[in-house]
C-alpha cells in the first residue's frame, strides 16, 4: 500500500508572516513534569534553515523512524533521587534503570545530573549544575553557562567534565511538520564545549555539541531538533548528528494544535486511515499521489474526522 499525502484546503488561505506573534517562554512553557510522555522520531541530520524574524520553516516532507518514548516520572521513584534531593523531575531512562535528574523553578531548568545501574551504579553529579533554560526568553535572549559534573561508577574510568552552554533565541516563526504548521514558534540555538578529565588515562576528551530547537510555547520539550556534535580523545575523532521530530501524540501537542490556526493531519503521508483537525469548518480535504496529482476530495463539514484510504490501490 503506497502513502498518500494530504493536503487541507480551507476557506480562508492566509499567506504571509506579517502577523506572527514574538513568542516568548515563560515559567512552566517548557520545563518538563512528572507524567508527560513525549515520543520522538529519530532522522538524518536536516538544515536548521535561516534564523532571524517571522520565518517559515518547512519540514512537511521530514522522513523519521519510528518513535521512542521519552517518560518523565516523579524523581522519587528512582533510586538515584538519594543524590538528588532538589530534583523536580526525572527523565527516565528505562534500560539503565535511572535517569537525568532536573530542577525547574520559575527563573529557570537546571541539569543537575544523572543516574544509572547496570549491575553498578553509575552517577554524574554535577556540583555547578547546566541551565537548560532561563525565563522569560524571548527572541534575542541569550545566556552563557559555566558547568562542572562528576561521573564515578564507570567501568572505563571516573571523570570529571568542564563544559560551557550558550543559548540564544535566533528566530521565530512557522514551523511547517508533516503532521501540521505551527505559528509562533521560537528557535534555540544550542551550542556546548567541554574537556572530560580521566581518572585512569592521561588523554583528556574534548566535545563540541551544536544543537537547533523549535519551540513552541507550552509544548514542553522542542517540536524538532537538529543536532551535530565532535569528540575527539587522543588521535581518535567522533562525530555525529541526528533530528529528532516529537510525535504528534506526545503530551500537550494536541492541546497545542485546538488553538491553531492550520490544519493538523497524522500521519502525513498515510497509508489507510489519517486523523484529521481543521481549525475551522467548512472546508475541503485533498488527497494527492506520489506525483502531486489529486486522486480524492472530500467536502468537511465536521472536525476532527478519520479520512479512510484503504480502499486505494497502488497506481491509483
Amino acid at each position: 500500500m503506497p502513502d498518500f499525502r494530504i493536503t487541507a484546503l480551507l476557506s480562508t488561505v492566509l499567506v504571509g508572516s506579517s502577523g506572527l506573534a514574538q513568542p516568548t517562554i515563560t515559567a512552566g512553557q517548557f520545563t518538563c513534569m512528572p507524567g508527560d510522555v513525549f515520543a520522538f522520531r529519530s532522522s538524518d541530520a536536516v538544515s536548521p534553515g535561516p534564523s532571524g524574524a517571522a520565518q517559515l520553516w518547512n519540514y512537511s516532507n521530514l522522513e523519521s523512524n519510528p518513535p521512542e518514548l521519552q517518560p518523565y516520572v516523579d524523581p522519587s521513584t528512582s533510586a538515584g533521587s538519594v543524590h538528588f534531593p532538589t530534583a523536580t523531575v526525572l527523565y527516565e531512562a528505562t534500560v539503565s534503570g535511572g535517569g537525568t535528574f532536573y530542577s525547574a523553578s520559575a527563573a529557570e531548568v537546571l541539569d543537575l545530573g544523572y543516574f544509572a545501574s547496570f549491575g553498578s551504579e553509575v552517577l554524574g553529579l554535577c556540583t555547578d549544575p547546566r541551565t537548560v533554560i532561563i525565563y522569560p526568553f524571548t527572541f534575542g535572549s541569550t545566556f552563557t553557562d559555566d558547568y562542572l559534573c562528576t561521573e564515578t561508577g564507570n567501568p572505563f574510568s571516573d571523570r570529571v567534565r568542564i563544559g560551557v552552554t550558550t543559548v540564544t533565541a535566533d528566530g521565530y516563526g512557522t514551523l511547517a511538520l508533516p503532521y501540521g504548521t505551527f505559528d509562533d514558534c521560537l528557535r534555540l540555538h544550542i551550542t556546548t564545549t567541554y574537556t572530560d578529565v580521566y581518572d585512569q588515562t592521561p588523554m583528556n576528551g574534548f566535545g563540541t555539541i551544536e544543537t537547533f530547537a523549535f519551540v513552541h510555547p507550552g509544548i514542553r520539550v522542542p517540536l524538532l531538533s537538529t543536532t551535530s556534535s565532535s569528540y575527539v580523545q587522543g588521535d581518535q575523532t567522533f562525530d555525529g548528528s541526528v533530528s529528532n521530530l516529537l510525535d504528534p501524540l506526545s503530551t500537550g501537542v494536541l492541546a497545542a494544535r485546538a488553538e491553531a490556526t492550520a490544519p493538523f493531519i497524522y500521519p502525513n503521508p498515510a497509508a489507510d486511515i489519517a486523523h484529521v483537525t481543521l481549525p475551522s469548518t467548512p472546508g475541503r480535504l485533498q488527497l494527492l499521489d506520489a506525483t502531486g496529482r489529486a486522486v480524492r476530495e472530500l467536502a468537511i463539514q465536521v472536525s476532527p474526522l478519520l479520512f479512510d484510504i484503504a480502499d486505494l490501490r497502488p497506481g491509483s
